[in-house]
């Protein structure tokens, strides 16, 4: 069973939609803008983790975020 991103025929429609809505918030004076993946809480915890040497794909299953979104917020200390 394919998720609705996935799905070529919905998937498309759920982009049209989200399209929509943005557009729609923008013109309305919303500032659209894409949240972080972690606080700045959990983000001092991961680095703290990862310089105490818990492997990177381990502290990504944790926060259930990529390897690379780890590596952007250790480079971003």
């Amino acid at each position: 069973l394919l998720r609705p991103r996935c799905d070529p025929v919905l998937g498309g429609w759920i982009l049209v939609r989200q399209r929509a809505v943005t557009a729609a918030a923008k013109s309305n004076g919303a500032d659209v803008v894409r949240r972080k993946a972690l606080t700045p809480t959990e983000a001092q915890e991961l680095r703290e983790q990862a310089y105490a040497g818990i492997p990177k794909a381990d502290l990504a299953r944790a926060y259930c975020i990529s390897r690379e979104t780890v590596y952007q917020y250790l480079r971003a200390a």
